[in-house]
């Protein structure tokens, strides 16, 4: 297809909008869903209460199609509960990061402009202060602390009433995460139904292809398990571990905090087949002192993602859990999570590896500075293509994009991804990850030394003044972590900045000139 432009390869098959796929919870309707301490939940009854939350949405707080709804809560099944709801009927589900403080919370609640929030005790009590000043309705869970707007009460009066039905296109909004905001403000990425939907199917791709490669038979005996190690509000949680869930009829179970010892009490008692979280994780357990008092021969599964593995705990894993098989993910919250995947016995063949893109769909480059293809064996950055857009935060901005879009004067990010982890492709074209950064927040001083006309140019002919409101972050140290890395003389970039760039729109505070050049161009 052609989206903004750009030509991706897509599904043909498969569920159109998320209303469509977690209707597969159909294929497993009498099988445990979800397990949160004493309490457990059905497909079917997870289903059955999603439905009635979203009846509530649209008769009491009158959500529609495309109204932002936040959820700020550490992982509770509500939180899932809420996510199927809101993504159903159309709605746009803005997971918030739960660690935000008061100041961050707003930034976020304000940036995606959110309707409603729902929210546990802890974060409710961390949004109240603004709650007036940003206009929001709230819906609290697990909390006594505002019981006219309790989630489970609120839902118990819509329990018989069925899934409403939205017309809904897959191109439309469905989702906004946060990145991390490792170098300025965190951004919204907003991702269509069709984008998340083709991470899910990819993912399920690979996992067909590995079984039928390995000669790996599914024992239909055994329902497939996961312990819900990571939050909700990053992809590998919601993505990796929820959504993906429902292609197999995997059993969530929910651990209110990560411990070790814990995480191998509930392996036994529920199980579980499947460990994945950072690769710390599958360290502590695999060394917890206390691991052979359990039985947890039931793992089939150890994977990672979020950071790299150590390539000596790879062959580890694999001695201390013979019939586990080793896996690594890599993937962004711009790209749901998909990239490059490697498992089993390719990855004890290269335990330094993150694996070749995931297919069919991912494209991947390793580029060089000079924005070239990198040959075998040399470093660059990686460049992922991904069809998903950030969320503009003002009609201005919207304004803004939509004249590069025409101009054709910048490639947009999410269709075109560099991120900051050096990266070498190997002559067995499997991708070898070097001295990894944090996840990609914006482009590098490279591009904008490179265009310095160009932009120039663009700001002329673009007659209304540009908000600096439109991103945040401090764009001397950001410059300055890249003119390191690329040797450019960081008081000559600063001074050709200021003269080509800033000096066409008066600002007090070079520090905190917020412009759209670092995330675009």
């Amino acid at each position: 297809i052609n989206f903004n432009g750009y030509d991706y390869t897509v599904f043909d098959w498969g569920p159109k909008t998320l209303y469509e796929y977690f209707k597969l919870y159909e294929n497993h309707t009498n099988k445990d869903m979800i397990v949160y301490e004493d309490e457990r939940w059905t497909f079917e009854e997870s289903y059955n209460l999603s439905s009635a939350f979203a009846n509530a949405l649209i008769e009491e707080f009158k959500i529609s199609k495309g109204d932002r709804v936040a959820i700020a809560s550490r992982n509770f099944p509500e939180w899932i509960f809420s996510f199927i709801a809101i993504t159903s009927i159309g709605g746009i589900a803005v997971p918030m990061n739960s660690w935000w403080t008061s100041t961050e919370l707003e930034y976020g609640l304000k940036n995606c402009n959110a309707k409603l929030v729902i929210a546990d005790a802890e974060r409710l009590e961390r949004i109240n202060s603004f709650k007036e000043k940003l206009s929001f309705e709230t819906i609290t869970i697990r909390s006594d602390t505002n019981l006219e707007n309790d989630w489970d009460k609120i839902s118990q009066k819509y329990i018989n009433r069925k899934m409403p039905v939205i017309d809904c296109n897959q191109n439309d909004d469905a989702t906004i995460f946060y990145t991390s905001g490792s170098t300025g403000r965190p951004k919204g990425v907003c991702s269509s139904h069709r984008s998340i939907i083709s991470a899910l199917l990819q993912w399920m791709v690979v996992a067909t292809a590995r079984n039928i490669k390995d000669d790996i038979v599914n024992d239909d005996t055994t329902q497939p398990s996961c312990l819900l190690t990571v939050p909700l509000f990053h992809v590998t949680g919601s993505h990796a571990q929820f959504m993906l869930s429902f292609l197999s009829g995997r059993k969530m179970v929910i651990m209110y905090k990560w411990s070790s010892e814990e995480a191998l009490k509930l392996i036994e008692k529920e199980k579980i087949t499947t460990l994945n979280g950072v690769p710390t994780m599958t360290l502590e357990v695999m060394r917890d002192k206390n691991r052979n008092n359990y039985d947890i021969s039931s793992l089939k599964e150890l994977s990672g993602g979020g950071a790299a593995r150590p390539s000596t705990h790879v062959e580890e894993l694999k001695s201390q859990f013979p019939n586990a098989s080793p896996g690594l993910g890599y993937g962004l919250t711009e790209t749901n999570a998909a990239g490059a995947v490697i498992s089993g016995e390719d990855y004890l063949k290269r335990p330094g590896s993150t694996g070749k893109p995931t297919p069919p769909l991912t494209s991947i480059k390793i580029m060089d500075q000079d924005n070239i293809e990198c040959k075998i064996n040399s470093v660059g950055e990686i460049w992922i293509k991904s069809i998903t857009n950030f969320w503009p935060s003002s009609e201005e901005e919207k304004k803004l994009i939509n004249a590069c879009l025409i101009k054709n004067q910048v490639n947009i990010i999410s269709n075109v991804c560099p991120d900051y982890d050096n990266k070498k492709l190997g002559e067995d074209l499997y991708s070898y990850t070097f001295n990894q950064l944090n996840e990609n927040e914006g482009l590098g001083a490279i591009r904008i030394l490179k265009n310095f006309k160009k932009i120039k140019n663009f700001f002329k002919n673009y007659n209304k003044k540009i908000s600096y409101d439109i991103f945040y972050g401090d764009f001397e140290s950001y410059s300055l972590e890249n003119c390191l890395r690329l040797k450019i003389d960081r008081k000559i970039f600063l001074k050709k900045l200021k003269k080509s760039v800033i000096s066409m729109q008066k600002h007090k505070y070079f520090n905190k000139v917020n412009f759209f050049v670092k995330e675009f161009l």
